[in-house]
């Protein structure tokens, strides 16, 4: 009995999309031991999830190939010959603990409630000069227009409401981290760590071309982890959507003006990603340091 691939049968297809690949084997039966037992058994056979390796080094294919298809056809009584196909493009964006899988959207809204107290900007035009908190009670009863309890509207206000949502793929499934978590605020920069990141793990200029959060972006406690939803994709491979609100003034505090310390502060790059996603993110550096 034997395994042989049929080099002839090599072919590569490359796309805008991503590429694609075949290889075909022919698994040659032994008496008791058919074609079909070879095709099966046989760690020469590649195997979902591989990657093309083991192909010799003069081989152009791209190394983000990954086994997606196995199909067989019989060829005698004994002769199986296996055809096996390669792809980088859907399956490519879902592999457990790969930060180039992670997907992210960003949702911008304006936030109606009614309120008792409200921030007054000292200048309109320049919100960096910072505000004053006001009671909307003593504003409309102190406004010399007769306003009372009894007449006095809600205060309405908007504010903005911003939510980041990320996707990424593990092997684990960690429901206790997700758990235990969940409500926490983050100790250190966020959005300019994950630009890092998503930039190939290094901080350098090119990693912040396409985005407008720079290395110095400061952004501590201002981002909540409020939302997280786990499915399993396939086996060891689980999908999760981290949901995180921002907060200008912090979570920690009231009005920028009143500590609360309500919440837990962690290190969502250490304690919760890193936790995640292994070792792919070993070589990711947090903004400032080298």
């Amino acid at each position: 009995m034997a395994v042989e691939e049929d080099w002839t049968s090599r072919t590569e297809r490359k796309t805008r999309d991503g590429n694609t690949a075949q290889r075909s084997f022919t698994c040659s039966g032994d008496g008791n031991i058919t074609g079909w037992d070879e095709a099966y058994t046989s760690e020469e056979i590649p195997r979902f999830d591989t990657n093309v390796d083991n192909l010799p080094p003069a081989t152009p294919w791209d190394p983000t190939l990954l086994l997606t298809d196995w199909r067989t056809r019989g060829l005698s009584n004994q002769n199986v010959r296996v055809f096996c196909f390669y792809s980088n493009k859907a399956r490519r964006r879902d592999r457990a603990n790969q930060v180039g899988s992670w997907r992210e959207s960003l949702d911008v809204s304006l936030e109606e409630t009614a309120t008792a107290s409200w921030l007054k900007l000292t200048d309109t035009q320049k919100p960096e000069l910072g505000s004053t908190l006001n009671s909307w009670a003593t504003a409309w009863s102190g406004g010399g227009f007769g306003g009372t309890d009894e007449n006095r509207p809600d205060l309405i206000i908007r504010t903005p409401r911003v939510a980041k949502r990320i996707t990424v793929f593990s092997d684990k499934y960690k429901a206790q981290l997700i758990t235990e978590k969940m409500g926490s605020v983050n100790i250190t920069p966020f959005l300019a760590w994950y630009e890092i990141v998503r930039g190939a793990g290094e901080e350098t200029q090119y990693v912040y071309t396409n985005t407008d959060i720079q290395s110095d972006f400061t952004d501590i406690g201002q981002w909540q982890f409020v939302s997280c939803h786990v499915e399993q994709q396939a086996e060891n491979l689980y999908r999760y959507d981290l949901g995180f609100e921002y907060n200008k003034d912090g979570w920690n505090t009231a009005f920028g003006l009143v500590t609360l310390n309500s919440y837990p502060s962690i290190d969502f790059a250490e304690e919760l990603f890193k936790d995640l996603l292994k070792e792919d993110m070993d070589s990711a550096q947090e903004p400032g340091t080298q």
